[in-house]
């Protein structure tokens, strides 16, 4: 993530940034996870006002996959319109009325590397109020010597 926040820090303006990493480590190309999460965050600046919250959070969902969760506390997209998020060239309403437009490509391009590392992507309501991306990963698995399996975050 050190990369992907290294390229967005300087357009962060006035919003926060919350980070809560407590997850096990996930075994995916960093190449895409750092565009993937670079495009969310990307978003979250772009529509969401000066002062606004930004939270990244990843938590273990299960032995074999991490939760990794970019939210904002701006306005959101109406629920009717989450489905399409990850389409190409699909906007919300709000983005076209918005003064920094941009061509919709953006989301389904997280959901092509998202997907490409094993994982899954999905948009909803925020807890904050505004928009959550969760991006489901693959979570490593250290091989015992006698053939088991240690969950992520276990010391051997």
């Amino acid at each position: 993530l050190n990369r992907a926040l290294d390229s967005t820090r300087a357009r962060l303006g006035e919003r926060r940034l919350e980070i809560d990493l407590q997850a096990s480590t996930v075994e995916v190309d960093p190449v895409f996870v750092d565009e993937a999460v670079a495009n969310v965050l990307d978003n979250a600046i772009k529509y969401t006002p000066d002062g606004a919250l930004v939270r990244i959070s990843a938590a273990d969902l299960r032995p074999d996959r991490v939760l990794l969760t970019i939210e904002d506390d701006g306005p959101g997209v109406p629920d009717e319109v989450m489905p399409r998020l990850f389409e190409k060239f699909y906007r919300a309403p709000r983005a076209r009325q918005s003064a920094r437009q941009g061509t919709g490509i953006g989301l389904a391009v997280v959901r092509g590397l998202v997907q490409a590392t094993g994982g899954t992507v999905t948009a909803r309501r925020s807890e904050l109020g505004g928009l959550a991306i969760d991006m489901e990963l693959p979570a490593r698995r250290l091989p015992v010597t006698d053939g088991a399996e240690i969950p992520p975050g276990v010391d051997a």
